[in-house]
């Protein structure tokens, strides 16, 4: 008996040969579905992380600057910030420090400015934040140039100077002097703009 069954087993197995391989291939099909599932999950995450990494980037907020004037008889004026004016106007008193930073800078974007005082001449340029100007010596700015340093191409930096006997002069932009040399006319005031191309 035990030798007649196991001749109908060969007999079966025999009849049915493809049945390995059908089940080879069904085995390759359902791999092959799993595989593409996972891919497309994958692709699908990270074009959602694009997306949302793009609307961030879209919806930031575009950098500004912020200046503060130091004011004969007045002193450290509170901060002013985009083409506000620090300083004064009608009063006939003299600008005598100043101090420029940006908000929410590109990269390593800076601002840098240099200031031309009575006596002095043009002094050397500073950075983000340090006074360009005297405190405590009763001297006047007359001029001013200011530039963005490591600014993506787009942005420029504009400014416009209030002078004595003057009023407000034209606006200038990157590096340009605002204000007056050899004419010992004082800076009253300033506005300062950051601006697309």
């Amino acid at each position: 008996m035990e030798g007649e069954s196991s001749m109908i087993m060969r007999r079966s197995h025999d009849h049915h040969p493809g049945w390995r391989r059908s089940l080879l291939r069904l085995s390759i099909v359902l791999v092959s579905v799993v595989m593409c599932y996972v891919i497309s999950s994958v692709s699908m995450v990270d074009l959602q992380q694009q997306a949302q990494a793009a609307t961030q980037i879209s919806a930031a907020p575009p950098p500004g600057i912020c200046y503060q004037a130091h004011v004969q008889n007045i002193g450290w004026q509170g901060a002013v910030c985009n083409g506000q004016q620090a300083g004064t106007t009608g009063q006939s008193l003299r600008m005598e420090a100043l101090r420029i930073w940006l908000i929410r800078p590109s990269g390593r974007m800076r601002v840098c400015y240099q200031a031309h005082v009575q006596n002095i001449g043009w002094q050397r340029w500073v950075c983000n934040g340090q006074q360009a100007g005297t405190t405590g010596q009763s001297l006047r700015m007359e001029a001013i140039r200011i530039v963005l340093v490591n600014a993506p191409a787009r942005w420029n930096v504009c400014y416009q100077a209030h002078v004595q006997n003057i009023g407000w002069q034209g606006q200038v932009c990157n590096g340009q002097q605002a204000g007056t040399t050899g004419q010992s006319l004082r800076m009253e005031a300033i506005q300062i703009y950051l601006r697309r191309r």
